[in-house]
């Protein structure tokens, strides 16, 4: 394994921009859906379903090359995933079934090894005191990357239709894919262990293996239910209320600025004074509450009403992913964060492959936005009660934390 100084702000620069771009692509498809599906023939509606593919795509691929990136090298590895956020962007322009389908698997295999390719490049060089603070960042750039579709692609549309946007947004992740080879040196780390050919399914018995985060990934797997239904559907859920896409949009937009603000606040809170797991179950709470009040909203909102409620819903369905890793911090090695981010993310794209496919059939057949996101509420509530129980006490997380930091020096 290459020793290198710690760089801990060019790599959260690297990471954050990644992220972004990978999220921005992901949310391209709800944003555009209103206008595009109809031109090619498909109910806006079934904008569940690419998503649902797409992490489908990203549960196995990140299961599949978790054990990889550490012997690839995870900077190499983030060129990679932007290649494949590109492809996916630039086959989308094709307009057909077949095009979408294999976009949807080139951008989930980019959605299902980011996490773990970012955590082992922030997990080199961050310092401890402080990882909460730099992984909450760097988790800050889904919603950034979210408020960027919302705010630039209604705007793209308009200027130069949906195809010449789609590939603006491939462009874009092709330049930081090329810009990342110029730190590279600086960066990338690689072990000098192959992964075994029965690799493919050790992150996932890692997590599965261990209470601990067997849990934390059930939990996962809940909240991301509650976030992709409200990323897939939030927006023509306002227009149903009679509200035009470039507010609806938005408004979206807007309240995933506001949660990237509250979610660094909240990871500086988790490295000083809160410890994550309690911070991550009240984010289940608050965050059922949320969707119950967007489930509530009338027709024909005033708009700061819908605001403040579409702020409400992305602060706690879309903050948590941060406290997430950062409570796999404190109870898996360094050394296995990748494998561990691989196998616990399996859990996660489980929940975002259900919640947008669960979503849509339930509209299908004749349920209301109103009843399937006070459902989601329902099930956040029960995931963030649950967390406290059968997990390790605080001292054995610190004792974890302690352990870990002999082990590195």
């Amino acid at each position: 394994m290459t020793d290198l100084p710690p760089r801990p702000r060019l790599a959260l620069t690297v990471t954050f921009a990644a992220q972004l771009l990978v999220a921005l692509v992901t949310a391209t498809a709800a944003v555009i859906a209103p206008t595009v599906a109809p031109q090619i023939g498909i109910n806006p509606q079934r904008v569940g379903v690419f998503n649902a593919l797409a992490y489908l795509s990203a549960m196995v691929s990140g299961m599949m090359l978790a054990p990889w990136i550490a012997w690839v090298g995870p900077v190499r590895f983030t060129q990679i995933l932007l290649g494949c956020a590109a492809a996916g962007a630039a086959l989308a322009t094709i307009g057909s079934a077949a095009g979408l389908l294999m976009a949807a698997v080139l951008v989930g295999i980019s959605i299902g090894c980011s996490n773990p390719a970012f955590n082992a490049i922030l997990g080199r060089h961050v310092p401890d005191a402080s990882a909460g603070l730099y992984l909450s960042l760097k988790q800050a750039a889904g919603p950034a990357g979210v408020a960027a579709a919302g705010f630039i692609l209604p705007i793209w549309l308009e200027w130069a239709g949906w195809r010449a946007s789609l590939l603006l947004v491939a462009a874009l992740c092709l330049l930081a894919g090329i810009a990342a080879a110029r730190v590279m040196c600086q960066l990338e780390w690689r072990s000098g262990t192959k992964p075994a050919r029965l690799a493919v399914l050790s992150s996932l018995t890692t997590v599965i293996s261990q209470p601990a985060l067997r849990r934390l990934g059930v939990v996962s797997m809940v909240y991301a239910m509650a976030q992709q239904g409200f990323l897939a559907y939030s927006v023509l859920l306002l227009l149903g209320l009679g509200m035009p896409l470039v507010s609806a949009a938005a408004l979206l937009a807007t309240s995933q600025l506001v949660s990237v603000f509250v979610r660094i606040m909240i990871g500086h809170v988790a490295d000083r004074w809160i410890p994550p797991r309690p911070l991550l179950a009240a984010y289940g709470v608050t965050g059922g509450f949320a969707l119950f009040a967007l489930a509530a909203v009338p027709s024909s909102p005033h708009l700061l009403l819908a605001g403040a409620t579409m702020a409400a819903c992305a602060t706690t369905t879309m903050g948590w992913f941060g406290l997430m890793f950062t409570q796999l911090l404190r109870i898996a090695p360094r050394e296995e964060l990748a494998l561990c981010s691989g196998g616990l993310l399996v859990f996660t794209f489980s929940g975002s492959i259900l919640g947008p496919s669960l979503v849509s059939w339930a509209l299908e057949r004749g349920a209301s936005y109103a009843a399937v996101f006070t459902c989601l509420g329902v099930l956040t509530i029960a995931g963030g009660a649950a967390l406290p129980f059968h997990a390790p006490s605080r001292a054995a997380e610190r004792a974890r934390e302690v352990a870990d930091r002999a082990l590195r020096s």
